[in-house]
């Protein structure tokens, strides 16, 4: 089973003076385990993360993991999403019966509209889909060659 603990990255120096307890705190709690979990995990009492979260340094380390942990998830979503719309246009193409194209073309007229891009993640986003649209030409023997 998914253990927070498991997934904090080893730290070599602690940020902004937080111990390595406190830092896989952060951890856990970003990834979603419950404070209880948490808790129990670390050997310690809900009471100590509660207090815990009251440190500035403790809070502005915990926005900052769980801010990139969900622009990795967007992320991951987004490039997943750009793979399922090129199987459905590849779906789409004469070479599949009519019934094939038609639920294709249904599939993707009733995915949802993404959201707008943040402005900070555009760049990121632009270069996974040129990496996507590189590999997809690779596989197909298209593009150019050098």
């Amino acid at each position: 089973m998914f253990s927070p603990m498991e997934q904090a990255p080893a730290i070599d120096k602690q940020p902004t003076g937080l111990s390595a307890k406190q830092v896989q705190a952060v951890y856990a709690l970003a990834a979603g385990a419950s404070r209880k979990a948490t808790a129990k995990a670390l050997g310690m009492e809900p009471h100590t993360l509660t207090r815990w979260g009251q440190l500035p340094a403790f809070r502005a380390l915990l926005g900052q993991v769980t801010a990139s942990i969900e622009a990795d998830s967007l992320y991951a979503v987004k490039v997943q999403r750009l793979k399922a719309l090129d199987t459905l246009s590849d779906l789409m193409d004469e070479q599949h019966p009519a019934q094939v194209r038609l639920s294709a073309a249904r599939a993707a007229l009733d995915l949802p509209t993404p959201a707008l891009t943040p402005v900070e993640d555009a760049n990121a986003l632009f270069e996974g889909v040129m990496k996507h649209f590189k590999k997809q030409e690779e596989a197909h023997g298209i593009g150019p060659k050098h």
